[in-house]
């Protein structure tokens, strides 16, 4: 119930801060790569905050944010 209620909150995330409810595409097989995309995204922000950890001492040479 509770994993439910999480990848439900995201996929209202994906609908209200990343457009996924209003996607110009028209044709299937493009709709579907703007949604891989919008999670992409999704994804790609939630691992930014960890990139120092997960790549190391290389990223001690980056300015962080």
């Amino acid at each position: 119930m509770g994993t439910s209620n999480q990848i439900e909150g995201k996929f209202g995330q994906a609908k209200n801060a990343y457009g996924l409810n209003c996607i110009p595409a028209r044709r299937k097989d493009t709709s579907g790569s703007w949604i891989h995309e919008i999670f992409l995204v999704m994804n790609l922000i939630a691992l930014l905050p960890k990139l120092p950890d997960l790549l190391g001492s290389f990223c001690a040479i980056l300015p962080r944010p």
